[in-house]
């Protein structure tokens, strides 16, 4: 719920090729009806994009899969089209964030290669 802090405590691999599969780890991932989702923000741009938990992923260990773009905006509730992409690029310097319940976790570097 809201207060508890959230914490990324491990990424593995710090550098993923696009169509890779990244691995987050730390605890109290768990966000509204139990969404595992993560933030991933170009640290060029600042334009943001949101990637969904693959099944299995937990309350402490998150599984993605590293796509070409990501939507700008969660739209899993609304089911809306996506109106704007972050492109993701090889090569380029990402930082990671999850934030459940608008609670904000650490961020975490990470390079797409």
């Amino acid at each position: 719920g809201n207060g508890t802090p959230v914490v990324i405590t491990e990424v593995s691999p710090y550098s993923v090729q696009v169509g890779g599969a990244l691995s987050v780890k730390g605890c109290n991932f768990s966000g509204f009806e139990g969404d595992k989702d993560l933030w991933i923000e170009n640290m060029q741009t600042g334009v943001k994009g949101i990637l969904y938990g693959k099944a299995g992923s937990t309350a402490s260990m998150m599984m993605f899969d590293i796509p070409t773009q990501a939507c700008q905006q969660s739209n899993s509730y609304t089911g809306d089209p996506c109106t704007a992409y972050l492109p993701i690029t090889p090569g380029q310097i990402y930082k990671i964030y999850t934030a459940p319940w608008g609670n904000m976790s650490n961020t975490v570097m990470i390079k797409v290669i």
